[in-house]
């Protein structure tokens, strides 16, 4: 069991990415890759031989099992460790499960700020509560309300946990308590706890409340520690994900916004529907090149 609950571990490929204040880190979940389908070693051949020089794993139980820390020991961390490194990689956040608003949630995300640090990252994105029992179908309000406190209890023990690590505990915008900007910020103000910050989903904001990410990034941006990109040709409830700079996101807004926040990243590519392999790799080389141009279109500094 990787999970000790107490001192961080140093590994290989920890190379003090920490330490790059002002550029931005542009890498890619290992989520693109379906779990289901792709080892841990054919995501990360595909995510560096795209261009990328940094790498979110996710780390999802039934769902993106890439790196299961209850499953691994002490050497099975560092065989990934050494792994991740062997493509020329950095891992900058752990993508985790949805969890608090449940008493078994702490342990679960607990686990995951063990694997970052074990990893050299600094963030473990997770989310708040879902709000649905079905499809579109709101749980009772009183359901809602119970599991609320519970999160917002939950969070702190594990933000806590992560602070003495360095860690960071990021609240994804997918619906639930920060579904969206102004959700989010409320969130914050009531946590006001430096260890908890948002993790901004650019279509997410789309798909679940019809929203524009381009309107309402600029309420919550101070708060954004750091970026899930994804594209889409879709609308409210339309999945229909594409190649980064492919769809109808205006990706030159959301960035700009972002650098007059102050923001460092790092952004991490979520999904672009490959299919399979090779798709995949192929639509994260376009998303890669795109990224890049317009990046420096905007004079902002990236790795």
């Amino acid at each position: 069991m990787c999970s000790q609950h107490n001192k961080p571990l140093h590994f290989p490929n920890d190379r003090g990415h920490r330490h790059m204040i002002n550029t931005w880190q542009i890498g890619v979940t290992t989520l693109c890759y379906s779990p289901a389908s792709f080892s841990l070693h054919r995501a990360l051949e595909g995510i560096a031989q795209s261009g990328f020089k940094f790498v979110a794993p996710v780390s999802i139980p039934e769902w993106g099992e890439h790196i299961m820390p209850e499953h691994l020991s002490f050497a099975g961390i560092n065989h990934i460790a050494k792994l991740i490194g062997s493509f020329g990689l950095q891992t900058t956040a752990i993508f985790a499960p949805h969890a608090l608003e449940h008493p078994e949630g702490v342990d679960l995300l607990k686990a995951r700020v063990d694997l970052a640090a074990a990893l050299g990252a600094k963030y473990v994105d997770t989310g708040t509560i879902w709000p649905y029992k079905d499809l579109w179908t709101l749980r009772p309000k009183s359901e809602l309300q119970e599991a609320e406190i519970a999160f917002h209890r939950h969070v702190v023990e594990v933000a806590d946990y992560a602070a003495q690590f360095g860690i960071t505990i990021s609240l994804e915008t997918h619906t639930g308590l920060a579904g969206t900007g102004p959700k989010a910020l409320q969130v914050m103000q009531r946590l006001e706890h430096p260890n908890i910050r948002i993790v901004y989903d650019t279509a997410n904001l789309i798909y679940y409340e019809g929203i524009r990410p381009e309107t309402d990034l600029p309420v919550i941006a101070n708060y954004v520690s750091n970026l899930h990109l994804k594209d889409t040709k879709g609308g409210l409830h339309e999945p229909n994900m594409t190649a980064i700079g492919e769809g109808n996101i205006d990706f030159a807004v959301i960035f700009k916004t972002l650098k007059d926040a102050g923001f460092t990243g790092p952004i991490n590519i979520e999904g672009v529907e490959g299919g399979d392999a090779k798709t995949t790799d192929n639509m994260l080389q376009r998303s890669h090149a795109f990224i890049s141009r317009t990046l420096n279109e905007l004079n902002i500094a990236f790795a």
